[in-house]
C-alpha cells in the first residue's frame, strides 16, 4: 500500500492487488459535507449534483459524456453526499471505456473544473426537488427527530444533506462557487485507488491531473467533532404514523485520536465493554414486567473522537421504562462487569486477533478499498495486519478486569446526558423534568442493587452438549422403493436424468461447483394462484405446515432439532410455482432427503398455529382499514379485476380448522417434483437416494395453475391518495410473445437501453424527475413480455411526464440504433462470467431449460447469445415490443 501527499496537499493511498484479472476502483473523499454549511442549505449536495454538468473537459455535459462511454452513471460512475463527507467513484471492468489516466483525469474534471453555471443550475435545481420528494419515510422523520436529541448542539442537527425546498430554491451558483472555493481544494481532499493498478502509472496520474490545482489550506473543520456540554438534555420523539414506543437514556463521552496508540488500546476496551455492558443488561430480560417488551443497550462512535452510550426500554409505559433504564445503570454501576463473561470474551478476542491476519489476506481489492475508506473517514491507522494482531494479542493478554470496571464507571459518571421518550403516534406523553430524572438516579444510587442471576452452570452444560443428544430422524418404515427407469444421459452438458416410480422427475447436472457441495432444489406447480384452492389457503397451509414441525415429535423436540441443524431446506411459495431447495455436502444428501420426505409425509399444522394465523389475519384488516386509500389496491384491481382472495372471508376464517389447512397442505406437497441438482456426487448413490426418499412419496396430480393475468386492453385512471405535495406514475404494460430461456435473455438486454432512455428523457432533458424503476421481462407462466415503470414527481407534471415516458419506450427501437451495442455485448459477457461462477445460475438455468424443452439444451445454446446481440436484432426485438398494446396507467394524486 502506497500513502503519500503532493506538494499542494493533495492525499492519495494506492492498493495493488497484483491480480491481472482484477479491474480497479476509484473513491475520491471531498471532506465536506452538510456540517460544513455555514447555514443549512444542502450546498454540498447540490454541488455533488452540479459536477456531473458542465465542466472545462466536457462542455457537452458530463452525462452526455458517461453516456457516449457505454457508462451508466449509479454502476460505474456515482456519488453520495453525507452529512461529512461527499465521495466520487469510479467502478470499471477489465479493458474498460477509460483506462487508469483517463479515470483519474475525469475524477479531477469533474471535481476541480465545473463551470457551475446559472442555466445548468436552474435545470439541475428541478432534478433535487424531485429528489426532496422522495425523501421523508417513517423511519427517516423519527431518525431525523432522535439524531435531534442524540447528537444536540451540533451541527449534525438540522443539516440534511439534501437541504429544504426553501433552502434548494434559494441557492445560487455564487453560493456553488463560494462552497467549491472553500472546500473543494487539494488539502481537503484524498483518492483511493485500488484493484489491478501499476503505482508508478497510477503517481503520474495523479501529478499531472490533481497535482496541477493550486494550493489552498484546508478549511477549518473542528466543528464537525460532538461538542461536549455538562447537563441533561431531554426530548420527544413522535411521528404521527409511528408505533414504536421507547425510553432511551444515554452518555455522551470523548473518546483518544485512534491514530494514537492511547486511541487504540481504547477502542479495545471499547470493544469489550459494549459487549460486556449489553450481556449484563440482558440478564434482567426473564425479570422485565410485562409492560416492557425489550431492554437493550448499545454503544458508537457519533463522530470521530465521540462516543454515545444508550440504554433503551421498549415500552408504551414511559414513567416504568424510565425507572428500568437509570436502576439498570445503576446496577451495572455498582456491581461492575462479571469476571466469567470477561474471562470468555477475553478468549474469543484472542481468537478473532489471530484469525484476523487470514482475514486480511483472504480481502480482495474492494473489501481493501472499503477497509481503507473507513480508516480515512474515521482518522485511523492503516498498518500491516501481522504487526496489529501482535500488538492486539499482546493489549489484550495484559487487560484486567479492574481495569474495565473502572473504565464503565468513567463512562458511567460522563456529565454530558440526554433522555427522550419515542411516543405512538396514537399516545400523548408528558416528559419528565430535569430533577424528576435525578430524584430517580439519586434514589436508585442508595439502593443496594444485586445482580442479576448468571445462567446455572448446569443449564451451560446442557446447551454445551445439546449437538450430542439432538433428537435425531426416524428412519423409514420398511418397504420396497421400485427402481426408477427412464434413464437419460446428455453427455454434451453432462446431465443425467431419471424417473422415479411416483412420476418424479430427477435432472443431476454433474459438474463441480466452487465450494464442492451439491445445489438442489425440488420444483412442483404447487403455487398459491391454482384454480382448485383459494391463495390465502395455500400459502397460510404451507407456511404453517413448514413452521409446525413433525406429528411424531411435540413442538418442543422439534424446536430443539431445528436449533442443531446448520442448513435446512428453503421453501419459496410463488404464484404458480413451489420452490424447495438446499445447499449442502454430497456425504448430507441422505439427511436432505430424509428431512423432505418426512416433511412430505409426517407434517401437521398445530392448533396454536391457526390461533396465529386468526391473529395475523385481524392485524393485517386492521391495517388496511388504516390504509384504506391505497393506490396498491387500486392498481391490482385496474389490472386484475376487482376482488382477489389474498385474505379469507370472516365467515371462511371463523370455519377453517386445522384438518382444512393439513389437506390443503397435502395437497400441495402431492404435487409431483422435479429435482434439480448441480454438482459432483456418485451417480448411482444419488439414484438410490432419490428413488429410497422421493420414490416412495405419495404423488397426485389435482392442482392447476391459475397465473393472475392484467386485463386486456389500455386502461388509465387517476386517484387522490398522497397526503404530501407528490405525484406518482405506475405504468404497466404486456405484449404477447411466446416464453423461452434464450428469448427471455435477450429480451432483459433491453432493460437497460430503456432505462438509459428513459433517464435521458425524463431526467436530464425534462427535469421531471430524480430516479425511475423499470423492469421488463418475458413471462413464462402468461407467454408475455411484462414492463413496469414506476417514478414519482410534481402533481402538476405527472401526466406531462407519463405521456413523455410511453413515446420514449414506444420509439426504443430508434433509440436501439444508437446505442453502444459493443458496449452492451462485452457488458453482458463480463456480467455471464460472474454469474456462471455461481452455481445457482446453473441450477437456475437447468430448470429453464426443462421448463421449455423437457431437456438441458439450453444450457449449450446460452453459451452464445452475447455474440448474437446486434443492432438489428435489438432494433428488431424492440419493434416487436413496443409499444406494448396492453397497458395500465396509474397516477397517483394529493388528496384535496
Amino acid at each position: 500500500m502506497t500513502r503519500a501527499t503532493l506538494a499542494n496537499g493533495f492525499s492519495y493511498i494506492i492498493y495493488p492487488s497484483g491480480n491481472d484479472s482484477d479491474p480497479f476502483n476509484l473513491r475520491l473523499i471531498v471532506h465536506a459535507g452538510s456540517v460544513d454549511e455555514a447555514e443549512p442549505s444542502g450546498v454540498a449536495h447540490i454541488l455533488e449534483h452540479m459536477a456531473f454538468q458542465r465542466t472545462e473537459a466536457h462542455p457537452e455535459g458530463v452525462h452526455a459524456y458517461i453516456d457516449s462511454l457505454g457508462w451508466k452513471t449509479g454502476l460505474q460512475v456515482n456519488a453520495l453526499t453525507r452529512k461529512t463527507e461527499t465521495q466520487y467513484m469510479v467502478r470499471t471492468r477489465p479493458n474498460d471505456a477509460l483506462n487508469l489516466e483517463q479515470s483519474i483525469n475525469f475524477l479531477a474534471d469533474i471535481t476541480l473544473g465545473p463551470k457551475l453555471l446559472s442555466e445548468d443550475w436552474d435545470n439541475e435545481r428541478k432534478v433535487i426537488l424531485e429528489e426532496l420528494r422522495l425523501d421523508g419515510s417513517l423511519a427517516e422523520r423519527v431518525n431525523r427527530q432522535r439524531n435531534a436529541v442524540v447528537l444536540n448542539g451540533s451541527r449534525h442537527v438540522g443539516r440534511p444533506p439534501i437541504g429544504t425546498r426553501k433552502s434548494i430554491e434559494a441557492t445560487t451558483v455564487e453560493d456553488l462557487r463560494a462552497f467549491h472555493a472553500a472546500y473543494y481544494v487539494p488539502a481537503n481532499m484524498t483518492l483511493i485507488v485500488s484493484g489491478n493498478v501499476a503505482v508508478k502509472q497510477a503517481v503520474a496520474a495523479i501529478e499531472s491531473s490533481f497535482g496541477a490545482a493550486p494550493s489552498g489550506p484546508a478549511p477549518d473543520r473542528s466543528y464537525v467533532k460532538l461538542p461536549l456540554e455538562p447537563g441533561l438534555y431531554i426530548g420527544k420523539v413522535q411521528d404521527p404514523d409511528g408505533t414504536t414506543s421507547r425510553v432511551a437514556y444515554g452518555l455522551r463521552m470523548a473518546l483518544p485520536p485512534r491514530n494514537s496508540e492511547v486511541g487504540l488500546k481504547r477502542y479495545l476496551e471499547n470493544y469489550f465493554l459494549k459487549r460486556l455492558m449489553r450481556d449484563e443488561v440482558w440478564r434482567a430480560r426473564p425479570h422485565l414486567p410485562d409492560d416492557i417488551k425489550a431492554l437493550t443497550l448499545t454503544s458508537k462512535e457519533s463522530t470521530n473522537e465521540r462516543l454515545v452510550m444508550a440504554i433503551a426500554a421498549t415500552t408504551e409505559n414511559h414513567q416504568l421504562g424510565l425507572e428500568w433504564v437509570l436502576r439498570e445503570l445503576e446496577r451495572l454501576n455498582q456491581k461492575g462487569i462479571s469476571e466469567e463473561a470477561f474471562e470468555a470474551l477475553r478468549e474469543k478476542a484472542r481468537d478473532i486477533a489471530s484469525r484476523n491476519v487470514a482475514a486480511a489476506e483472504a480481502r480482495d481489492f474492494k473489501q481493501w478499498e472499503d477497509r481503507i475508506a473507513s480508516a480515512v473517514l474515521q482518522e485511523g491507522v492503516l498498518e500491516d495486519p501481522s504487526v496489529r494482531a501482535e500488538r492486539t494479542l499482546k493489549w489484550i493478554d495484559a487487560l484486567t478486569l479492574e481495569e474495565l470496571n473502572t473504565r464503565m464507571r468513567e463512562m458511567l459518571a460522563s456529565t454530558d446526558a440526554f433522555l427522550y421518550y419515542q411516543v405512538g403516534g396514537h399516545l400523548e406523553r408528558e416528559l419528565p423534568s430535569k430533577d424528576d430524572v435525578s430524584a430517580l438516579k439519586r434514589q436508585f444510587s442508595e439502593e443496594a442493587l444485586a445482580p442479576w442471576p448468571a445462567p446455572e452452570p448446569a443449564a451451560i452444560q446442557a446447551a454445551a452438549k445439546a449437538p450430542e443428544k439432538a433428537p435425531k430422524l426416524p428412519e423409514l418404515e420398511p418397504q420396497e422403493a421400485q427402481a426408477a427407469f427412464g434413464h437419460k444421459s446428455f453427455e454434451e452438458t453432462g446431465v443425467k436424468e431419471w424417473t422415479l416410480a411416483n412420476g418424479d422427475r430427477v435432472v443431476w447436472l454433474n459438474r463441480p461447483t466452487p465450494d464442492g457441495k451439491l445445489y438442489v432444489k425440488a420444483l412442483s406447480v404447487a403455487g398459491f394462484k391454482t384454480e382448485e384452492l383459494p391463495s390465502w389457503l395455500s400459502q397460510a397451509a404451507l407456511q404453517l405446515w413448514e413452521q409446525s414441525g413433525f406429528s411424531f415429535w411435540p413442538q418442543e423436540t422439534f424446536d430443539q432439532w431445528a436449533q442443531t441443524v446448520p442448513a435446512r431446506w428453503s421453501w419459496k411459495q410463488r404464484d404458480t410455482e413451489l420452490d424447495i431447495a438446499a445447499v449442502m455436502a454430497p456425504d448430507k444428501l441422505s439427511d436432505f432427503l430424509k428431512t423432505y420426505h418426512h416433511r412430505v409425509v409426517n407434517g401437521l399444522v398445530r392448533e396454536e398455529g391457526l390461533t396465529a394465523f386468526r391473529s395475523s389475519v385481524a392485524e393485517e384488516r386492521a391495517r388496511q382499514a388504516r390504509q384504506r386509500n391505497r393506490l396498491s389496491d387500486k392498481v391490482a384491481a385496474l389490472r386484475f379485476g376487482a376482488g382477489g382472495d389474498s385474505l379469507p372471508s370472516e365467515a371462511d376464517l371463523e370455519a377453517l380448522t386445522v384438518d382444512e389447512l393439513e389437506r390443503a397442505a397435502r395437497r400441495l406437497l402431492a404435487e409431483p417434483v422435479t429435482l434439480f441438482m448441480v454438482g459432483e456426487a456418485d451417480a448411482a448413490q444419488l439414484e438410490a437416494l432419490t428413488t429410497r426418499y422421493l420414490g416412495t412419496l405419495p404423488r397426485t396430480l389435482s392442482l392447476t395453475p391459475a397465473p393472475s393475468l392484467q386485463m386486456d386492453g389500455t386502461h388509465a385512471a387517476t386517484f387522490k391518495v398522497y397526503d404530501s405535495d407528490r405525484a406518482s406514475v405506475t405504468l404497466h404494460g404486456f405484449t404477447p410473445m411466446d416464453w423461452g430461456p434464450e428469448a427471455g435473455f435477450k429480451l432483459s438486454t433491453l432493460t437497460p437501453v430503456a432505462q438509459l432512455a428513459l433517464k435521458r428523457e425524463l431526467r436530464h432533458r425534462l427535469s421531471g424527475i430524480y430516479s425511475l424503476e423499470f423492469e421488463l421481462s418475458l413471462d413464462k407462466d402468461q407467454n408475455r413480455a411484462v414492463s413496469r415503470l414506476h417514478f414519482v414527481c410534481a402533481p402538476e407534471r405527472a401526466q406531462e411526464l407519463a405521456e413523455a415516458a410511453k413515446a420514449t419506450l414506444s420509439r426504443l427501437h430508434e433509440t436501439v440504433a444508437d446505442a453502444n451495442v459493443r458496449r452492451i455485448r462485452e457488458d453482458i459477457g463480463f456480467a455471464e462470467e460472474g454469474r456462471l461462477r455461481d452455481a445457482n445460475t446453473w441450477l437456475r438455468r437447468l430448470a429453464l431449460s426443462y421448463a421449455r424443452y423437457g431437456d438441458p439444451r439450453y444450457l449449450e445454446s446460452m453459451q452464445g447469445l452475447a455474440d448474437e446481440m446486434t443492432t438489428e436484432s435489438l432494433e428488431a426485438l424492440a419493434k416487436q415490443v413496443f409499444p406494448q398494446p396492453h397497458s395500465v396507467l396509474v397516477i397517483g394524486l394529493p388528496k384535496e
